[in-house]
């Protein structure tokens, strides 16, 4: 739950206690940065104007857990190296906070997003201001990008533990 298990598990406990059918939005349940950022836009600043970037996927996805988004994510080389370095893949098992990367037939990476639950991704598709983050199902993703990729391939990754 990147490290929010003392906040969020008495929450679980609450509703599980409950004698009716409690239901909680699944952004309550996000760390801080997702929740921030979810259903919202880019606010672009004027000290936006001088980035060479703005957020994309690679930056969202691999700031989820940060309280203070690191902005070397917006470089693609860095991020990618970061990604190739700090995470390892995995092919079941999935939990929140995994890294899916969509994949072409040429092997290249063109999407990522964040693995929520039951196949529901947190994601940001593109740099413009008028696409702002939300949550997509893995298929809907995969549709929304049908044509980069006819079926790309899914590649789970998770961030190692040192």
């Amino acid at each position: 739950m990147g490290g929010r298990r003392t906040d969020i598990r008495p929450l679980l406990e609450s509703l599980s206690d409950a004698s009716d059918n409690r239901t909680i939005d699944i952004v309550h349940l996000l760390p801080a940065f997702a929740r921030d950022h979810l259903y919202r836009f880019p606010k672009i600043k004027t000290m936006d104007l001088t980035r060479p970037l703005l957020a994309n996927c690679l930056w969202s996805a691999l700031n989820f857990f940060e309280e203070d988004p690191d902005d070397r994510y917006l470089d693609v080389t860095y991020a990618l190296n970061a990604l190739r370095t700090n995470y390892y893949v995995v092919e079941h098992g999935f939990q929140l906070g995994d890294i899916v990367a969509l994949v072409d037939n040429e092997g290249d990476l063109f999407h990522v997003a964040v693995y929520l639950a039951d196949g529901q991704l947190f994601t940001k598709n593109g740099t413009s201001q008028v696409s702002p983050w939300t949550i997509m199902s893995t298929q809907e993703l995969k549709d929304f990008y049908h044509r980069r990729a006819e079926n790309p391939r899914v590649i789970y990754h998770r961030l190692n533990a040192y």
